[in-house]
């Protein structure tokens, strides 16, 4: 969401300390795609392989799951679950499209601000940590 936003114009600041609270654990509650019980794995591997395909191709493109994850009943779903007569296209994830990177700033650009080469698959040594020292972060 934040490479789309910045390739859209968008100019985006993190607070140097916390203004929100946000309760990660979710055991007293269903969170949104739980609650609706239309999300199963499938759904959930075909969307996240178009957003890498997506950031990983320079926002050129982002094709669906590999033919032997892909299921057309898929995309159908998820559709439905944003509310849309149709299924995303090609075009709706291309540049500019509803769900595709912006065309003011590219990916490259967004990718050398925050340390991340996309196409390369690396990230910077300044990114590993958001430019903290490692030990203000706990190890899990």
């Amino acid at each position: 969401m934040l490479a789309r936003m910045v390739t859209r114009g968008w100019q985006v600041w993190a607070p140097s300390m916390a203004l929100l609270f946000h309760q990660w654990q979710r055991s007293e509650r269903p969170s949104s795609y739980q609650a609706c019980g239309q999300v199963d794995k499938g759904v959930r591997a075909v969307s996240q392989a178009r957003v890498l395909q997506l950031l990983c191709s320079g926002g050129l493109s982002a094709k669906a799951a590999t033919p032997e994850e892909w299921n057309p009943s898929h995309e159908k779903q998820a559709g439905q679950m944003m509310h849309a007569s149709q299924p995303p296209t090609a075009a709706d994830w291309a540049p500019g499209g509803i769900w595709g990177l912006g065309t003011v700033k590219t990916l490259q650009e967004f990718g050398k601000v925050c340390g991340v080469d996309f196409t390369e698959k690396r990230i910077e040594q300044r990114a590993l940590y958001g430019g903290q020292d490692p030990s203000m972060f706990v190890d899990t």
